[in-house]
């Protein structure tokens, strides 16, 4: 069974087994067969970059930033873990 894919993903990162997809506020992980619903922000998701080892940086509308660390479709340490700061470029 084919995973429904997003009508209009704001961005896309690969991580050498999934592809993790911002759609509007919600951080997705998708592989063959299946979807993960992994984090959802008050805000959009304007871009995503996956770091190996340290997991996927969201870059939120407003300027916040979250990381969102998991293993192969699982949060790490059984639950998921978000980091959030705020940037500025001058």
């Amino acid at each position: 069974m084919r995973p429904s894919w997003p009508d209009n993903p704001q961005d896309m990162a690969w991580d050498g087994e999934a592809i993790w997809v911002a759609d509007g506020c919600t951080l997705l992980r998708m592989e063959p067969g299946k979807t993960c619903t992994l984090a959802r922000y008050e805000r959009p998701i304007t871009a995503l970059a996956f770091v190996s080892g340290i997991g996927v940086l969201a870059a939120l509308e407003g300027g916040d930033s979250a990381l969102q660390r998991a293993g192969n479709g699982r949060p790490a340490l059984g639950r998921s873990m978000a980091v959030r700061w705020r940037t500025s470029i001058r």
